[in-house]
């Protein structure tokens, strides 16, 4: 699709993805998703979480759809806009197509971070389970995570499987994978990197 002005006010008005934060009833303190809509593909989904996990689970889509561009309309549970922009989306694959068929991973990290920023959020979903082990991390030296060696991010996967229990004692070796997810709203780029 080009790039024209009537494209434009066409992607403000009809999104590709429609993101509702809201709170929980429960607990005013609570913040969950109650759905994210493709507009595209009519696919509509419910998390928990707030703008960080709505905003992952909108990258992992356009990841799984091979996106080459997005709309993305989010409000916060005061219906007020949080984000709407048009994203430009990158797909950088640092393995072969082969070696991503046969690798088979046990836990895929998921991590998100806008550009320029120090702290990340993760998300690495329970195997057998709905929920996923969800939290906020630190960049402790001024590397950004995507361009961080694997050796570090292992590492960070490895830490984050202890403070969520995710060990498995029959399993010797885990295979992880993971992907992250850069945003740089300046530019308008959505960078997806998967090791």
């Amino acid at each position: 699709m080009k790039p024209t002005a009537q494209n434009t006010i066409q992607q403000l008005l009809n999104p590709e993805f429609k993101c509702y934060i809201n709170t929980d009833v429960r607990d005013s303190k609570v913040l969950y998703s109650s759905f994210i809509h493709c507009t595209t593909k009519n696919i509509t989904h419910s998390l928990e979480g707030g703008i960080n996990s709505c905003l992952l689970c909108v990258g992992e889509r356009l990841y799984q759809l091979d996106m080459e561009c997005s709309s993305i309309l989010v409000f916060n549970e005061e219906r007020k806009i949080t984000c709407n922009e048009n994203f430009t989306v990158h797909r950088i694959d640092h393995k072969s197509e082969d070696a991503i068929k046969k690798f088979h991973p046990d836990y895929v990290f998921r991590f998100l971070y806008l550009k320029d920023s120090k702290t990340f959020f993760y998300s690495v979903p329970k195997k057998g389970s709905k929920y996923t082990a969800d939290g906020i991390g630190t960049i402790v030296d001024d590397i950004p995570l995507a361009i961080q060696n694997k050796f570090e991010i292992y590492k960070c996967c490895t830490k984050i499987m202890k403070n969520h229990h995710l060990f498995k004692p029959d399993i010797k070796e885990h295979k992880i994978d993971y992907r992250i997810h850069e945003v740089d709203f300046k530019n308008k780029q959505w960078n997806i990197h998967t090791y």
